[in-house]
């Protein structure tokens, strides 16, 4: 948030487009006007509480150098589609030890595997519900009015054609949730 005020506050121009990734929509909010700055400080400190409240085990995330149709064969059924940075550029979570062990196979047939750091959570992924049931419930008070997105506002965190839902289409108390448990 800082960082766009401070380029704002240069160039006293509206922004032509905004792009937000998965936690960095949030930040896209606030640069469409749809959050202030405390709702999204309150809104990133919920996410926490929630993931905190709910953390039952012990999860991951890997970037993997394949197509989705090809990992799906042969992953693990604990082991979720997560996001897709390109066709043959797949992310994927799940429990630690199950990902580690099928990015071990993985790199042992040559295949590009990297697991990232998501401080043992696996976000994107069915393991997220709970703590998206909780921080629903911690939004209703943080968001209590839902504002539409600007046109201007392109969003990874969901499909292009889920564009037009209301889950997508406002910024309400339900669409952190999404994006903490949606590609």
């Amino acid at each position: 948030m800082a960082l766009f005020d401070v380029i704002k506050h240069l160039h006293p121009s509206n922004p032509s487009g905004i792009i937000g990734h998965s936690a960095g929509d949030n930040i896209a909010a606030y640069a469409d006007g749809c959050l202030s700055a405390e709702q999204v400080i309150l809104l990133i400190d919920a996410v926490a509480k929630a993931l905190l409240a709910t953390k039952r085990y012990s999860g991951g995330m890997a970037i993997i150098g394949l197509p989705w149709k090809d990992i799906q064969k042969m992953c693990p059924p604990d082991i979720y589609f997560s996001g897709e940075n390109s066709q043959s550029n797949i992310l994927v979570s799940g429990p630690s030890e199950s990902l580690k062990g099928f990015a071990k196979k993985l790199q042992m047939n040559g295949v590009f595997v990297r697991l990232l750091e998501t401080c043992e959570f696996a976000p994107h992924s069915p393991y997220m519900d709970a703590a998206c049931e909780l921080l629903h419930n911690y939004l209703t008070e943080i968001i209590p009015i839902k504002k539409l997105r600007s046109s201007k506002w392109l969003t990874t965190s969901a499909l292009e054609e889920d564009w037009g839902s209301p889950e997508v289409k406002y910024v309400s108390d339900v669409y952190p949730s999404n994006i903490l448990k949606n590609q």
